[in-house]
């Protein structure tokens, strides 16, 4: 395309989006309306998915959880002592404030917490060994 066509070509653009444009009065968005729409947008941002204002759990009900194969086996024996260790000691301290749901709730954590314990505890490691990461400041 040669100079004289392009300037041709801008000029005969800019002359069209002229007169698109709208009027100044007619672009204006209120203070409400402008407040609205950015409240709509937040709070659109903040729902996740699939769980919109249909929901099919009534607010109040709790979902059903169903137990994984893992946490529906039992423990062995010394892990099952220190959880049983650790929630009497609980409920020795806080055991009044808490209501039986809680209480079973607090029990399901600990078993969930020590599962998660075990592996850490299986890993090999002696006080000498080295980490694996060194932090390096250069």
């Amino acid at each position: 395309m040669c100079y004289k066509n392009r300037l041709r070509f801008f000029a005969r653009a800019k002359s069209m989006s002229e007169t698109n444009k709208p009027k100044p009065h007619e672009r204006a968005i209120s203070r409400r309306a402008f407040g609205q729409r950015a409240a709509l947008a937040a709070a659109t941002a903040v729902i996740p998915l699939g769980r919109g204002f249909a929901s099919s759990v009534a607010p109040g009900m709790a979902t059903p959880v169903v137990p994984q194969r893992a946490e529906r086996e039992p423990l062995p024996a010394d892990s099952q002592a220190r959880v049983d260790a650790m929630v009497e000691n609980i409920f020795r301290k806080y055991g009044a404030r808490f209501s039986d749901e809680q209480k079973q709730r607090l029990r399901q954590s600990a078993v969930r917490n020590e599962r998660m314990l075990m592996k850490v505890r299986a890993f090999p490691l002696e006080n000498w060994d080295p980490p694996a990461e060194v932090l390096k400041l250069h």
